[in-house]
């Protein structure tokens, strides 16, 4: 699946803080702590991180734009660091609320960030992972634990190959759609990440119809989106995925997936199951053996795990069909 996703704004973002240290020495950590109410420019970003420290943003931060608009630019952007932490904090109101964007030739941004009791609304993409190159990974070791994100976009990342990996969802309520533009969004876009664990989160699209849950793209790798709750009322398409090495296992709203008639090939024939656990089962014709890790197992039905592959030796075609658990 192919969606369009707005660019976040290029807005030169404000290089200072109005609270608090704007930037530390590598090796410090910046503290940035503020009770209330905090509204910033129209236009700039709300921070900027350049620094190469350790940052820590939490005790019930508000930092809010002045107007659901795509001209508010960035909420909070980091160019760099190791260790940031934000939590128990609220952003809203932002054309991308919280942007991780490297600089430089190798494009590196973050190493360790960890989001937890974070809410966000009314902004079109609530995090934006933006991308590095093929040779150096920009962001690693993602965490994002409970917090509520109701954006047009939840989480995106951009088509790079190479430059994400090591990222874990869960705990996370999900009402995507819900933002600057009209039409359908998306909870989670990742299209080039790479080990990464997306589960226990709840999807569902509120009063926008029509949504899109969690999509993966060919290029994302060894993954599992697992436990995940979707409103089948108001998310469309619960997940969608290319990968042919992301694992899609328990997700109430899409599993049970369903079954259907397979067309068999040539003897031997050799099924692949997909992303879930599926259950195959023949009926008829003549088969001699089938084979599965190098062992022969009986014939009649046979249980798959995702990408689990089993080889069927016939001389007259049996019938074939399938249940995606």
């Amino acid at each position: 699946m192919v969606i369009s996703k707005p660019v976040p704004s290029s807005t030169h973002p404000l290089e200072i803080m109005k609270s608090a240290q704007a930037r530390s020495p590598a090796g410090q950590t910046q503290q940035f702590r503020q009770p209330g109410r905090h509204q910033t420019g129209r236009t700039a970003s709300g921070h900027h991180f350049p620094g190469n420290g350790e940052l820590d943003i939490s005790g019930n931060t508000l930092i809010q734009g002045p107007s659901l608009s795509a001209a508010n630019g960035t909420g909070i952007l980091h160019s760099s660091g190791v260790n940031l932490k934000i939590a128990n904090s609220e952003i809203y109101q932002w054309s991308t609320g919280y942007w991780f964007r490297g600089t430089g030739s190798q494009k590196n941004c973050c190493a360790g960030v960890f989001i937890s009791n974070l809410v966000m609304s009314q902004d079109e993409i609530c995090i934006h992972l933006d991308s590095g190159n093929a040779t150096f990974p920009e962001l690693v070791y993602f965490t994002m634990s409970g917090g509520v994100l109701t954006c047009k976009y939840g989480i995106i990342d951009d088509n790079k190959p190479g430059w994400l990996a090591d990222l874990a969802i869960t705990g996370v309520v999900f009402t995507p759609g819900v933002g600057i533009s009209t039409g359908a969004g998306t909870g989670i876009y990742l299209q080039q990440a790479s080990r990464f664990a997306i589960t226990g989160n709840v999807f569902d699209g509120g009063p926008t119809l029509g949504n899109n849950g969690i999509i993966i793209g060919q290029g994302a790798s060894d993954g599992i989106i697992q436990g995940n709750v979707f409103n089948k009322g108001t998310i469309a398409a619960p997940i969608s995925n290319s990968s042919v090495s992301v694992r899609v296992l328990d997700n109430p709203g899409y599993n049970p997936v369903g079954g259907s008639t397979v067309a068999v090939g040539p003897s031997p024939w050799t099924y692949t199951a997909g992303p879930s656990p599926e259950t195959l089962y023949e009926l008829g014709g003549t088969i001699t053996s089938i084979m599965t890790s190098g062992v022969s197992v009986p014939i009649g039905s046979q249980n798959l795990g995702p990408f689990e592959s089993v080889t069927i030796t016939y001389t007259s075609v049996p019938n074939v069909s399938r249940v995606i658990h």
